[in-house]
Parts: C-alpha cells; sequence; structure tokens
C-alpha cells in the first residue's frame, strides 16, 4: 500500500529542475558525501543496517542500500539502470524499526562503480513521523558505530 503512493509525491510540485550531473574529478576511490555535506555533520548517521529503502522514478522501482542519512540529504547505492538517470526528482520509502517515512529527494550526483551507481541527493519533503523516524533509528541497533 505504501508503494502505491511514491508516484503521487513525485508528480505533486513538479517544476522544471536542473539535470543530475555527474560529480568532476571523481574516482571510485573518493569517499561519497551528499551533496552539500559541509557544515551538515550534525545529525548524521552513517551505514544505515535494518532500513530498507525503496526508490521510485516515477516508472521504475528499486531496492537500495543507504549508505548515508542526514536531515537535508541521503545518499544511496543501486543497480545500474535500476532508475531512470535523467530523474529530477525520486520518491524514497524508508522502513525500519517498525516506522516508516515517505520523502521526496532531488538528486544531486551520481557516481557509477561497475554495475552499481551512487547517488546523493537533497530531501525536499517528507511525509511521516520523520523526527521519531531519526530518533529510533539513532538510538537502535540498526545504527554502525562506523
Amino acid at each position: 500500500m505504501p508503494l502505491l503512493l511514491l508516484p503521487l509525491i513525485l508528480l505533486r510540485g513538479r517544476r522544471n529542475f536542473a539535470k543530475v550531473r555527474r560529480p568532476e574529478n571523481r574516482t571510485a576511490s573518493v569517499s561519497l558525501v551528499p551533496a552539500g555535506g559541509e557544515g551538515r555533520e550534525s545529525g548524521k548517521q552513517q551505514g544505515l543496517d535494518g532500513v530498507i529503502a525503496l526508490v521510485s522514478d516515477g516508472v521504475n522501482c528499486c531496492r537500495v542500500s543507504v549508505s548515508d542519512l542526514s536531515q537535508r540529504d541521503i545518499c544511496f547505492a543501486c543497480p545500474v539502470g535500476g532508475l531512470n538517470k535523467d530523474s529530477d526528482r525520486m520518491g524514497v520509502l524508508l522502513t525500519g524499526a517498525g516506522e516508516s517515512v515517505h520523502m521526496q529527494v532531488r538528486p544531486r550526483w551520481k557516481l557509477y562503480q561497475g554495475s552499481e551507481q551512487n547517488i546523493g541527493a537533497t530531501i525536499v519533503e517528507t511525509l511521516g513521523n520523520w523526527k521519531t523516524f531519526t530518533d529510533i533509528i539513532g538510538k537502535s541497533k540498526y545504527r554502525h558505530a562506523g
């Protein structure tokens, strides 16, 4: 049922946004940091294990692995070709520790590593209790130490 709401989140307030570009001068060995990461280190959670994330570009949907999450940014990895590379908005459903949150994100960069692509995105809007979700995830066993 929650997955059915993702296309509605994506279509609401759709405007002409700049296309996502591949970051310049990045290599596969570079540590990935969500766009706008400077000065946003507080509240950042690393390596979320046990959090299930589904991402939709409005047409395709795939399960992704969330590597970074903060109050304003998210970074996740998905199979190359799993999502439309030109999407300017994506819907994300995060589920973990008995809570779920829907969010709309705007991709800022993509980095291709073999059969996987890493996407850094800015959170535009959240549906559900975002603060409760991040508090539970931050205190639970789902958070990695490093």
